[in-house]
């Protein structure tokens, strides 16, 4: 594990569920359709994968130091969207200098949860059970206050250089 790993992993586990969860609305009137649909609890359509508010997600950005890491590479004024309108598919957005265009765009997460369930074939005589597993359909990480150079053109498809922030 490197030094970044340990790090993060302390980090992540001082995190609680609540702090995910922050700046949400203290109305929590429930009604049973709220509990319940199809027989099937029905997720808050308004937390990022069921589990983090934009607040909660400001706060983890913060704690793992990435909002440094963004302002040193000249992106300040960070702002977060979260789009749950389909419940099947969330994304997450950042854009700098507080406006919300294309080219201010940092970064864009497009992402679902799925269940992976063993082939036959895969199982080897063992018995495996569902896994649940968040499935990335989209990822973009880009610095557009940057333009490309020479000997690092843009790749097809590519509006912006990386942010470079990969381990």
């Amino acid at each position: 594990m490197t030094r970044l790993e340990k790090k993060f992993r302390r980090i992540a586990q001082k995190l609680t569920y609540l702090e995910f969860q922050a700046g949400l609305s203290d109305d929590i009137s429930l009604s049973l359709d709220d509990l319940f649909s199809d027989g099937k609890p029905a997720q808050r359509s308004d937390l990022f994968l069921g589990k983090f508010s934009r607040d909660g997600i400001a706060l983890i950005i913060k704690r793992f130091g990435f909002d440094q890491l963004l302002r040193r590479r000249g992106l300040g004024k960070l702002e977060i969207t979260v789009d749950t309108n389909d419940p099947y598919r969330h994304i997450l957005r950042i854009y700098h200098n507080a406006q919300h265009t294309p080219d201010h765009l940092v970064c864009e997460f497009v992402t679902h949860q799925d269940v992976l369930r063993a082939k036959d074939s895969l199982k080897f005589g063992y018995e495996f059970g569902a896994i649940k597993v968040l499935n990335i359909e989209w990822m973009t990480l880009q610095n557009p206050s940057l333009e490309f150079l020479p000997t690092r053109p843009a790749l097809p498809g590519q509006r912006f250089p990386g942010l470079g922030i990969g381990d």
